[in-house]
């Protein structure tokens, strides 16, 4: 979540009519709009080799894989978020009258910054577990090779499994695919400085 918040809350139809008009994204939270930060270049190629290796291996089911660029809305919740991530298994459900913005992912993913991963950690993932259609939620850490899934059992509990280094795979049982670790993090160089 970004820095910047608008001071007066504003209806979604205001956010949306801003949104469509803006030279950045901005996510929206019960009536506030707040600006997001761009990324990194290990944030964008942990997002980009996260795509890879899902849309080969989903080719030919009936679930996507869609980027950064489709918004989730979260009704329950009055909120809109570009997860960095998803995977869609069903016909997608939009937002009324909006193919840029559905509301029934099965698989988020989230790739964790030192500036978001506390609120993807807790208040981004508590409105996220109220989309019925959601089965996973996939933390990927930019400072390890850690990726932490949750999944929801049928009882619709929140389980969380941890896959620590690249010799790992992370499990995506709910649309049947793998995560090897050392191909998520291909090209990633953990030296370098993240600011």
């Amino acid at each position: 979540m970004g820095s910047l918040a608008l001071p007066n809350p504003v209806t979604t139809v205001e956010y949306l009519e801003q949104e469509a008009a803006a030279a950045a994204r901005s996510e929206y939270v019960d009536g506030i709009v707040y600006a997001m930060s761009g990324g990194t270049f290990r944030h964008s190629i942990l997002g980009a080799n996260t795509i890879l290796s899902l849309g080969s291996q989903l080719k030919g089911s009936k679930c996507r894989v869609a980027t950064s660029d489709l918004k989730v809305w979260i009704p329950t919740a009055k909120t809109f978020y570009y997860p960095d991530v998803l995977v869609i298994c069903e016909t997608p459900r939009y937002y009324p009258q909006r193919t840029d913005i559905i509301e029934n992912p099965k698989v988020i993913v989230e790739v964790l910054s030192d500036s978001t991963e506390n609120y993807d950690r807790g208040q981004k993932f508590r409105r996220y577990r109220s989309i019925p259609e959601l089965r996973q939620y996939v933390l990927v850490s930019q400072n390890e090779a850690l990726v932490e899934v949750y999944t929801r059992d049928d009882q619709g509990f929140w389980i969380l499994r941890e896959y620590d280094g690249l010799e790992s795979i992370a499990i995506l049982d709910s649309v049947n695919a793998r995560l090897p670790l050392h191909d998520l993090y291909d090209g990633v160089d953990f030296e370098a400085v993240i600011e």
